[in-house]
């Protein structure tokens, strides 16, 4: 993963029209390094999609990452070509949806929309 700098000048950019930091992920690049190999290593798909160990570790014990046995520890855990492109796809939605959040949130704040619309809206769209 790459970061995208957001501008700079007197230090911290700050700001309704500052861009949020964003990650970006080459999903190209990853799915056709995961195509290529049947196997691949969970640290290191996790370092590439952004995941640190104990995250990697949490989606393991909660059964949303289902690894292949482990031969040895040191090597750490290693996913199937399904596992690995399930997780690509994950990880791209919640890059997606953090930026739509993020950019619908200041949209709505700037716009100056009263909180009782926004709720109406919301309760229409639950009935």
């Amino acid at each position: 993963m790459t970061v995208m700098e957001t501008p700079t000048g007197s230090g911290i950019a700050r700001g309704a029209h500052v861009p949020p930091k964003v990650d970006a992920l080459h999903v190209a690049e990853v799915l056709a390094e995961i195509e290529g190999r049947e196997f691949h290593s969970l640290p290191r798909l996790g370092e590439t999609l952004g995941l640190g160990e104990q995250a990697r570790k949490h989606l393991v014990r909660e059964g949303l990452i289902h690894p292949e046995p482990l031969v040895k520890r040191c090597d750490g855990y290693k996913v199937n070509r399904d596992e690995a492109i399930t997780l690509l796809f994950a990880a791209a939605l919640a890059l997606a949806a953090g930026v739509a959040i993020a950019v619908m949130l200041r949209g709505i704040k700037e716009s100056g929309l009263p909180v009782s619309i926004a709720e109406t809206a919301l309760r229409s769209m639950t009935t």
